[in-house]
C-alpha cells in the first residue's frame, strides 16, 4: 500500500473525527441541549486546525511496518488526535490561553458566553466547561480504539502504550507547571527544560504514534525500542521551533498571539540560554520584562530585540538545525520501509523550518 501525503490523509482523519462525533451525539439525543452544544463546539474546534502530525505518523509507521487495512489505521490514528485534543484543551487552561487555531478555544468561547458573571467568575466557569471538554476528548480517544474491532491482544498493547506515554506527558506538564509556579527551588537549567520537553512533547507527538502504528500493523513491539531516541531528538526540534515561533512568529500564520510566551514568562530553551548568556545589564532588563503581566507592546519589542541582538535567537535556531541533522541519521536505523523513511525525512525538514 503506497503512503498518502499528509494533506491527503488529513482529509480522511477529519472525516473520521466527524463520524466519531456524530456517533457520540446520537447516544446523547435525550441529554441537555447545552451539553450537546458543547460537543458540537468541540467538533468545530478540533476540525478548525491542527496539522494532524500524530495520526499521520501512526499511519506512516503502520504502512511502513507492513499494515494494509486503511479503515483500521484511520480509526486508531484518529484516537491519537482526540488524545492530542484532550491534552491541548487542558494545557490551554493551565496556561490561561484563550486562543488556538486562529480563533477562540473552548475556554475563550465560554468566557465570552459567561461574560455577564464578571471577570473572575466567567474565567472560572469557562475553565470548568473546558475541563469537561478535555475529558470528552479523552474518552473519545479510547472509544475509537476499543470500537476498532482489533484482536484483544493488539487493543491491549495499544492502550498500554497510550497509558504509559500519557503518564510521561503528565509528568512533563507537572515539571512545566512547577517551574512556572516556582515550586522547584533548584536553578532552572537547560537540562531540566530538555527533560520536560522529552516527556511533555516528544513522547506523545513522535514516540507514541510510531509505536501505535507498528503495534497496529502487528509488528514486533521490541522493534519500537529504537524509536525512543529518534522521538526525543525530533521532539526537541519540534518544541524549539515552537518556542521560536512563540516569540518571533507571525500570529496570522501560527494562529496564536506572539506575545503569550513573553507575558507568561514561559521557561524554554531560549529563556535558559538568555539567562546564561546575557551580560548583566541586558540580563536584568530581560528578567524585568519577561513574565511581566502588564508588559507594553514597546517592551515586548524590546525583549525580542535583546534576544536578537545578543544572538540568543540565532543560537537556538542553530541548535535546532544541528539536532535535525542528528534525527536524519537516526531515521536510517528505524525498521520502517524506505518509502516511510523518505516521508519521515521530509517531515523533519518541514517541521524544523515551519512557520506555523
Amino acid at each position: 500500500m503506497s503512503i498518502k501525503t499528509i494533506q491527503e490523509y488529513k482529509i480522511l482523519v477529519n472525516a473520521e473525527m466527524e463520524r466519531q462525533f456524530s456517533n457520540y451525539l446520537e447516544t446523547i439525543n435525550a441529554s441537555d441541549e447545552s451539553y450537546k452544544e458543547l460537543v458540537h463546539l468541540m467538533d468545530e474546534f478540533l476540525a478548525r486546525g491542527g496539522k494532524r502530525i500524530r495520526p499521520y505518523l501512526a499511519y506512516v509507521a503502520y504502512v511502513g511496518s507492513g499494515g494494509c487495512n486503511m479503515q483500521e489505521i484511520i480509526s486508531i490514528a484518529t484516537a491519537l488526535e482526540f488524545l492530542h485534543g484532550f491534552l491541548l484543551i487542558h494545557d490551554d487552561i493551565i496556561d490561561n490561553d484563550e486562543t488556538r487555531y486562529g480563533g477562540k478555544n473552548i475556554s475563550g468561547i465560554y468566557r465570552d458566553f459567561f461574560s455577564e458573571l464578571g471577570k473572575e467568575e466567567s474565567k472560572q466557569a469557562a475553565a470548568s466547561i473546558a475541563i469537561l471538554a478535555g475529558d470528552i476528548a479523552h474518552v473519545l480517544s479510547s472509544r475509537a480504539i476499543v470500537s476498532c474491532n482489533l484482536e484483544p491482544e493488539t487493543t491491549i498493547k495499544i492502550l498500554r502504550a497510550i497509558q504509559e506515554i500519557t503518564f510521561r506527558v503528565i509528568e512533563g506538564e507537572f515539571i512545566d507547571v512547577a517551574i512556572s509556579l516556582g515550586l522547584k527551588k533548584e536553578k532552572i537549567s537547560e537540562e531540566k527544560i530538555l527533560t520536560m520537553v522529552k516527556n511533555k512533547t516528544a513522547s506523545y507527538t513522535f514516540e507514541l504514534p510510531l509505536r501505535v502504528g507498528t503495534i497496529a500493523a502487528r509488528g514486533c513491539e521490541s522493534k519500537t525500542n529504537t524509536v525512543k531516541l529518534f522521538s526525543e531528538k525530533m521532539g526537541l526540534v519540534f518544541q524549539m521551533r515552537d518556542d521560536i515561533l512563540g516569540i518571533f512568529g507571525n500570529s496570522k500564520e501560527t494562529g496564536k498571539p506572539n506575545d503569550g510566551d513573553i507575558r507568561e514568562g514561559k521557561k524554554t530553551i531560549m529563556y535558559t540560554k538568555a539567562i546564561s548568556k546575557l551580560a548583566h545589564g541586558s540580563k536584568k532588563r530581560f528578567l524585568d520584562l519577561y513574565g511581566k503581566q502588564t508588559i507594553t507592546n514597546d517592551e515586548i519589542l524590546e525583549v525580542k530585540k535583546i534576544l536578537e541582538e545578543n544572538n540568543i535567537k540565532d543560537e537556538v535556531e542553530k541548535m535546532c538545525d544541528s539536532i535535525s541533522g542528528e534525527v536524519r541519521g537516526l531515521v536510517k536505523k528505524l525498521w520502517l520501509n524506505e518509502e516511510a523513511k523518505t516521508i519521515l525525512n521530509d517531515l523533519i525538514e518541514a517541521l524544523g523550518f515551519r512557520t506555523s
